[in-house]
């Protein structure tokens, strides 16, 4: 795979809120990709996979990094909530410890530090692999069962 020295030419957007960068979403279409940490999208943007004309980044959109665990809503983490953040975190670790073991392996700590898991999920990037038990037990007690598992695809939003 052929990899360039430099990114391709873009306009980097700062939304500072969640309407904005939808309307900026809006406004550009296929032509923007939307910037969490960028470990997966810069790469493949050198590798000329992607060429957007825009890049909507959220660093300045606050409370997207939010990690939360509640018995009726289940578990929310937000898009910008980094591998670490939630390998560390006590309600992933405590309720569902294969998604923190799986993202405590993820690349190298400055990978883990940087990454964040929005980005990851929505362009099924290489660290895609933390959805996959690493792991295998030798009691499938300790595994969740398929109906167990429930898979919600959201869009840009602000915490509930």
């Amino acid at each position: 795979m052929k990899s360039y020295r430099h990114l391709p030419a873009f306009e980097y957007l700062a939304p500072s809120s969640v309407p904005e960068a939808c309307s900026l979403l809006k406004k550009y279409g296929d032509r923007a990709k939307v910037l969490a940490a960028g470990t997966d999208l810069l790469v493949n943007m050198k590798q000329r996979k992607l060429t957007p004309s825009f890049l909507i980044g959220l660093r300045n959109v606050p409370d997207l990094d939010y990690i939360s665990y509640h018995e009726a809503g289940g578990l929310r983490i937000g898009p910008l909530a980094t591998f670490t953040a939630i390998a560390s975190s006590p309600a992933v670790r405590e309720k569902f410890g294969l998604l923190a073991a799986a993202c405590q392996k993820v690349g190298t700590p400055q990978i883990r530090n940087m990454g964040a898991i929005g980005g990851n999920v929505c362009n099924a990037g290489l660290s895609r692999r933390y959805w996959l038990p690493q792991q295998q037990s030798k009691s499938s007690d300790s595994l969740p069962q398929r109906r167990e598992m429930k898979w919600i695809t959201t869009t840009l939003s602000a915490p509930r």
